[in-house]
């Protein structure tokens, strides 16, 4: 049980710290492309493609993954010493 409890607790954390970013960074793409296609009406539709897109989302999903990975493997489960309990926290090198 111990081992189920920590995989879904960084599973969770992943989850939740790297769609945040990932939102956050989509709009920025959203607000970039939304700029050029006003500012720059005819460089934009050599600038911007299809392809070019995807490369952009994935490439924001691969960061957000990462930073999601990495907080993710921070969080464990485990004993206290004076206690039986099972606790959600941080993990410390001590």
């Amino acid at each position: 049980m111990l081992q189920m409890s920590l995989s879904l607790s960084q599973i969770y954390q992943f989850l939740i710290t790297s769609n945040i970013p990932f939102s956050a960074l989509i709009m920025v793409a959203i607000a970039v492309d939304r700029y050029l296609c006003i500012c720059h009406p005819w460089r934009s539709a050599e600038l911007m493609n299809q392809s070019r897109a995807k490369l952009v989302v994935l490439t924001l999903a691969a960061f957000s993954a990462a930073i999601g990975v990495c907080v993710a493997l921070m969080y464990g489960v485990f004993r206290l010493k004076s206690r039986s309990r099972f606790v959600l926290g941080i993990r410390t090198a001590s």
